[in-house]
C-alpha cells in the first residue's frame, strides 16, 4: 500500500473538501432520477439452497435494485455500470441498519439484488440465511482489496460479502476553542471534565461510547470480563460533567460552529471541516495512537435477489480502483480497495483521516456482538453514564 505523507501523526487538520453526503447523518428516503437510475451459521450451500450463487457463464440480467445508506454511493459509478452493462439500477435508501434487516425479513427486501450492511449485519444475514455466497469467478476484482480487508471477523474469506468502505467514531475539535491537543482517546477522556466553558457533545451511541472507554483503557473493545466494563464505566461517569450534549444528530451542528468538542464519524467530521474552513475555522480529527474501534461496510447479495447476476456484476464493477475511487471522493470515507486514492481527488487522497493506513488499522479492532450478558452490562452502564 502507498504510505500517506504525515499519516503517522496522531491527529490531522482537516481539508477543505466539499461537503459530502453522511453514512449515518442522513434519513431514510427515496428520489428517481431520470432515464431509470433511482437514488436516494454459515457453512457450504447445499444444491438449491438460496444462498447457492450463479455460475459464472450465467447471462446478466437487465435490472438491479441496490439498497444503501442513502445517497451513499457515486451517482456516476451507479450511471456508467448501468451504461456499461444495458442494467437499469433502482435504488431505495434506509436509515439504519435495523431498518435494513427488518426489510430483509419480509416479503418486501425480497426485491433487493445487493444491501450495503456493516460487519455485524453481514454476520446477521449469513447466519439467518439472507446472504448469497459470492462466485469469485464473478467477483474477480476482490484481488484488489488491500491486505487488512482480505478477510474479517464477521465473513472469513469475504465468502458473502465485499468490503465497500470504512471509517470510524472519534474525537474532533475546534482549535479556536480547545488548545489542548490530545494524541490517544485516554488524553481525550481525561480533558473532558476540564471542557467546562466549551460546548461538548458525544453521539448516542450506547455500544461505541464503552468501546471507546475500553479501548481508552487499553483493553480489548470486545471484552466481556465484568471487571474491565466496569473500569470503563468510571472513564464515562468522570467524562459526564464535560459533556453538554449526547445527540447522534450533530452534523449541522457542527457546520454552525455549535461542537467545540466532539465525536463524530469521518466522513460526517469532514462535511463540519469543510464548513468551518470557509469561514476560517480549523478542526482536527483525532486518529489515536494506541487502541481504537473501526467500522467496515460491505456489498452483500440477498439470498432472495431476483438478479444475481446483474448484483455480482455490480460488486466487481464497484471493486475497481478507478471506481472505488470515485465512490471514496464522494462519501469522504476509505475505500478497502489498493489503488482507489490514485483515481480520487488529491485533497481526498492525501487526507490521513480518510487512508487511514493499514499499520494503524492493524491496532485498532472491529467491534463484535457481545453475549448476552456482556449485552446487559454494556446496557447498564449507558443507562448509568446517560443519568449521571
Amino acid at each position: 500500500m502507498k504510505r500517506i505523507a504525515g499519516a503517522n501523526r496522531p491527529e490531522q487538520s482537516l481539508r477543505l473538501l466539499a461537503p459530502g453526503p453522511s453514512r449515518r447523518g442522513f434519513l431514510a428516503s427515496g428520489a428517481a432520477l431520470a432515464g431509470g437510475v433511482l437514488l436516494g451459521g454459515c457453512g457450504d450451500a447445499a444444491p438449491g439452497d438460496p444462498t447457492e450463487p450463479p455460475g459464472a457463464g450465467a447471462g446478466t440480467e437487465k435490472n438491479l435494485v441496490l439498497a444503501n445508506w442513502v445517497d451513499f454511493s457515486n451517482p456516476a459509478n451507479i450511471e456508467a455500470f448501468g451504461q456499461h452493462f444495458g442494467v437499469r439500477v433502482v435504488q431505495e435508501g434506509y436509515g439504519s441498519q435495523e431498518e435494513l434487516l427488518a426489510r430483509l425479513s419480509t416479503a418486501g427486501g425480497s426485491a433487493y439484488d445487493v444491501v450495503v450492511p456493516a460487519g455485524d449485519g453481514l454476520r446477521q444475514m449469513i447466519d439467518q440465511g439472507l446472504a448469497m455466497r459470492l462466485n469469485p469467478e464473478l467477483v474477480p476484482n476482490l484481488i484488489h482489496l488491500r491486505p487488512a480487508f482480505r478477510d474479517n471477523v464477521f465473513d472469513p474469506g469475504n465468502r458473502y460479502g465485499a468490503p465497500k468502505d470504512y471509517g470510524m467514531l472519534g474525537f474532533f475539535w475546534r482549535t479556536a476553542a480547545v488548545k489542548e491537543q490530545p494524541r490517544t482517546l485516554r488524553e481525550c477522556f481525561e480533558l473532558l471534565p476540564r471542557l467546562r466553558a466549551a460546548r461538548v457533545n458525544v453521539v448516542e451511541s450506547p455500544g461505541e461510547l464503552v468501546n471507546l472507554a475500553l479501548a481508552s483503557l487499553d483493553l480489548s473493545i470486545n471484552t466481556g470480563d465484568e471487571r474491565e466494563l466496569e473500569r470503563a464505566k468510571q472513564v464515562l461517569l468522570r467524562a459526564k460533567p464535560g459533556i453538554d450534549t449526547i445527540s447522534s444528530t450533530y452534523i449541522e451542528r457542527g457546520e454552525r460552529g455549535e461542537i467545540d468538542f466532539g465525536l463524530g464519524y469521518t466522513g460526517d467530521v469532514q462535511r463540519i471541516a469543510a464548513a468551518r474552513a470557509a469561514v476560517g475555522d480549523e478542526v482536527k480529527f483525532l486518529v489515536p495512537e494506541g487502541r481504537a474501534e473501526y467500522f467496515v461496510d460491505f456489498w452483500a447479495i440477498p439470498s432472495t435477489a431476483k438478479n444475481p447476476v446483474a448484483a455480482h456484476r455490480f460488486v466487481n464493477f464497484m471493486l475497481e480502483p478507478m471506481n472505488a475511487g470515485a465512490e471514496m471522493d464522494y462519501i469522504k470515507f476509505g475505500s478497502p480497495v489498493l489503488g482507489a486514492h490514485a483515481f480520487a481527488s488529491r485533497a481526498v487522497a492525501a487526507d490521513p483521516v480518510v487512508n487511514i493506513p493499514d499499520e494503524t488499522l492493524r491496532r485498532y479492532e472491529v467491534a463484535t456482538e457481545p453475549t448476552p450478558a456482556a449485552a446487559s452490562i454494556r446496557a447498564r452502564i449507558y443507562a448509568e453514564f446517560a443519568a449521571a
